[in-house]
Order: structure tokens, then sequence, then C-alpha cells
């Protein structure tokens, strides 16, 4: 046999002898296995949309009446309330530059001081609006709100929505039982505390009015 017929022999043969050391033959680098963190890896490709983002409130714990302290020996200090003249519009009254008259910069140009609580000053269906400063220290306590009205109320703080309570826009439908009204619904104090910071701060709320008397009551209250 030839040298060139045998050296293919020889090529199989290596081969061989290579296998039985244990020697294989190259494959492809190797991949990292994904690891199992036990965190969900959300799919680029899907949106959820079923994420409950409310909040949870059935832990929060309402203030009995012997919690609530002196506000201004907590460090918060109510300023000097301010009306709206009644107006008969669904839409929140805004001035001049278009501002709604919850946002922190609103324009009060035409509005005068009232009282709170304020009553009888806005006709059968017609609403109110109201605003007031209040300016917490740097070490504040906890700030609630004492809600009344007659009929509809909103809240907002510093333009952000607290909430509302009662009818809806010339809908009956009190607050609470300080208006003296026939039929009312029983709020808790609704807390603002997280929507506060030291310094001036803007308290806004508006009534609406059905029928009968107007009544706006909206309190801040502290707990230590």
């Amino acid at each position: 046999m030839s040298a060139a017929r045998f050296a293919p022999l020889l090529f199989v043969a290596a081969l061989a002898a290579c296998s039985d050391q244990g020697v294989t033959a190259l494959k492809d680098p190797p991949q990292d296995e994904p690891t199992d963190t036990g965190d969900v890896v959300p799919d680029s490709n899907t949106s959820d949309t079923s994420i409950d983002t409310s909040v949870d409130t059935s832990s929060v714990v309402i203030p009995d009446e012997g919690d609530y302290v002196d506000c201004a020996g907590a460090g918060l200090t109510e300023g000097q309330w301010w009306g709206s003249m009644p107006f008969a519009t669904e839409a929140d009254l805004t001035d001049g530059s278009g501002r709604a008259f919850w946002s922190v910069d609103f324009d009060l140009k035409d509005w005068s001081t009232v009282s709170n609580p304020d009553s009888g000053h806005c006709p059968s269906g017609s609403d109110k609006a109201y605003r007031v400063p209040l300016t917490l220290s740097d070490v504040g306590p906890g700030i609630w709100l004492d809600l009344q009205s007659d009929d509809g109320l909103w809240v907002w703080v510093n333009g952000t929505e607290v909430g509302h309570w009662g009818g809806d826009w010339q809908e009956e439908g009190c607050v609470n039982d300080k208006a003296n009204c026939a039929e009312f619904v029983e709020a808790d104090p609704a807390e603002i505390t997280a929507l506060l910071h030291p310094g001036e701060n803007v308290l806004a709320v508006r009534v609406s009015n059905a029928i009968n008397q107007a009544y706006m009551g909206v309190r801040a209250r502290c707990v230590e």
C-alpha cells in the first residue's frame, strides 16, 4: 500500500485514540442558562392594564375626638378664608390667565374674605368656591379635614384633588350633619398630611348648592 493511500487510515486511527483518552470534538461555546431569581420579568411586547393603582385605605385609623390637639401649638396656622361670587357653571372657576381656582398660583381678584363656616351666601342652583392658606412649620403634625357642606363638596390641597363627597353638581346630598339637612351622608375626616409641605400651602373647596340654604364648613384639625 502506498504512503498516500495509508495516510487517511493513520488519521482515523489518531482520532480513535484521542477519543479513548476523553478528548471530544469541539462544540459551540455554551450559552449562559437563565437563572430564576423569583422576579417577574415583564413581557416587553405586552401592556398590562390590570394593575391596581388605587390606594388601600382599609388600614387608615380615623382619629377619635380626644386625639386632636390645638393646631397653633402643633405647628399649623390657618389664614384668612376667601370666597368667590356664586356661579352657575359646572366647570371650575378660572382666573384671567385660565388657572383653575384650586391652582396654587390662582389670582384672587374679585374674591372677598369670608368666615368659616360660611352659610347662606350661595343661592339655590349655584356653586361657590373657597380658598385658605395653611402655613406648616418644619416639623408638623398629622393634618385632617373635618368635612361639612350643603350640598356636594370637593376639596383640593396644593392643586391635588383630595376627594368629592355628597351630591354631584347641582344634586342634593349634604355632607355630615352640621348643615341641618334633612338628608346627608356621613363622611370621615380626610387626612391631607402627605399633600402638605413646610411653609405656605393652599386648601381649596367647592360647594354645589342644589336647593335652599348653602353651607361650607371645612376645618383643618391636628393630631400629634
